[in-house]
């Protein structure tokens, strides 16, 4: 059975099944509609007869913020499948406990085996008395266990503060309780968290999950990593095609791989990157640069320095940071991937995905980098601002990179000397070997220090 569409939310939600009370909580945007679409959706895909109930909002506002997610709920409409409430906000404790008892009247006449009570906050904050709460909630939890529906309510924290005890009533009469947030990250960013706080018959396997909202995704996505992304298959080294750069890497850079080119400002990060990804589209591989940092005209120019010309299987698209969550970064990344199908991504560069969304954050975007990599088999190549000294560091996206290449920068005889040393590799042996880089004829070229 489905919940919601998207394995890994369903999994950790197993504790949900027929005859479950599902208490979902959070402030305003934080995705409480979104899932009671995504569940009535998935509910009425599989033939089961759906009862969505909304207060204060029109039946066709919520059929339109269905299709801003890529879901039309007008075909169940239409057959007789899903039912849409729209009840008006009560006036007082009289008017909220006829309609709430009305409500359990339909219901139990639908008989429908999923339902939503959408913004319950504000029809059960009328009510004088919470005892009639009381009774209505129990009311609904008999009808569920007698035929086996699974009741999905939504609330408004910030609604349920108004009224004390109302929150821990609601919570209490749930078989599991989810919490909806919007948190602020280090650099200021958001990120939607979602957090099992009660699972009655089950132990969650996740009880804290990050997750993004979009229409890509028809709604709540959760991305699922394996804890482990090793390979334990021979390894496939793809030849770079830059000039003494595979001697240097012991044949290449492996295919289905997350690769770090490190260094400080000025070391030729963006031109190592460009050379892979021109190198690539020369040999036949579509090659995809993603540049954080700079515009299209900037990274253009210096590609046609490099020996791009037009009609090259090479794409460069410039996208300026936002101040959202490292799962909504990936996102925009991952779409243009789905698009273009490059067998080669330079990204330029990690370190402004970790101005926009904070150190952890950008952990997070790079192990999200690594599962596409590896799920894909794309050779994945990042630049990353760095000192130049031969050490690991622990807070930068080396911990995940199959390869670290580390550039430096130095003066010999009033003349910059740049080289470049193997830091991480998958290649035994290679880990300190160094190569000087230089830029003749517009051809990029290593060669043993």
């Amino acid at each position: 059975m489905s919940l919601f569409g998207d394995s890994t939310l369903d999994e950790s939600l197993s504790a949900v099944r027929s005859g479950s009370f599902l208490f979902v909580e959070g402030a305003p945007g934080t995705g409480k509609t979104t899932l009671g679409i995504q569940f009535v959706d998935e509910g009425c895909k599989q033939g089961e007869k759906s009862l969505y109930v909304i207060t204060g909002q029109s039946k066709e506002s919520l059929l339109k913020e269905a299709e801003s997610l890529g879901r039309d709920l007008r075909p169940h409409v239409e057959s007789g499948l899903l039912v849409i409430r729209s009840l008006s906000i009560p006036m007082d404790s009289d008017e909220a406990q006829i309609s709430l008892f009305a409500l359990a009247d339909e219901i139990e006449e639908l008989r429908p085996k999923r339902i939503v009570l959408d913004c319950m906050a504000s029809m059960l904050l009328e009510l004088d008395h919470g005892k009639v709460s009381a009774a209505f909630g129990q009311r609904m939890l008999s009808f569920a266990r007698e035929s086996g529906a699974i009741v999905l309510g939504l609330a408004n924290s910030d609604a349920l503060g108004l009224r004390p005890g109302l929150g821990a009533q609601l919570r209490f009469l749930a078989d599991v309780v989810v919490e909806l947030s919007l948190q602020e990250s280090e650099m200021g960013g958001l990120v939607r968290v979602l957090k099992i706080t009660k699972s009655r018959e089950a132990p969650t396997p996740a009880p804290v999950l990050h997750f993004s909202i979009s229409r890509g995704a028809r709604g709540v996505r959760i991305i699922a990593i394996p804890p482990s992304l090793d390979v334990e298959e021979p390894l496939e080294l793809v030849p770079t095609g830059v000039q003494g750069l595979d001697e240097l890497l012991g044949g290449g850079l492996p295919r289905a791989s997350l690769n770090v080119i490190e260094g400080p400002v000025g070391s030729g990060k963006t031109v190592l990157g460009l050379a892979l990804a021109i190198k690539a589209a020369k040999a036949g591989r579509r090659a995809l640069v993603v540049t954080l940092e700079s515009s299209k005209g900037v990274a253009l120019r210096i590609a046609r320095s490099l020996g791009y010309v037009p009609g090259d299987p090479l794409d460069i698209v410039a996208i300026v940071p936002q101040a959202l969550g490292p799962l909504e970064q990936f996102e925009t990344l991952e779409s243009l991937t789905e698009e273009l199908k490059p067998d080669l991504i330079f990204v330029d560069s990690l370190t402004a995905i970790e101005h926009a969304v904070g150190s952890r954050g950008m952990l997070d975007f790079t192990r999200y980098l690594q599962w596409m990599a590896k799920d894909r088999g794309i050779t994945v190549v990042c630049s990353q601002l760095g000192s130049g000294r031969f050490e690991r560091n622990a807070r930068t996206a080396s911990l995940y990179a199959d390869t670290v290449i580390l550039l430096t920068i130095r003066e010999k005889d009033g003349v910059l000397v740049r080289e470049a040393a193997v830091l991480k590799s998958r290649v035994l042996g290679l880990v300190g070997k160094r190569h000087r880089i230089e830029l003749k004829d517009n051809e990029l070229r290593f060669a043993p220090a």
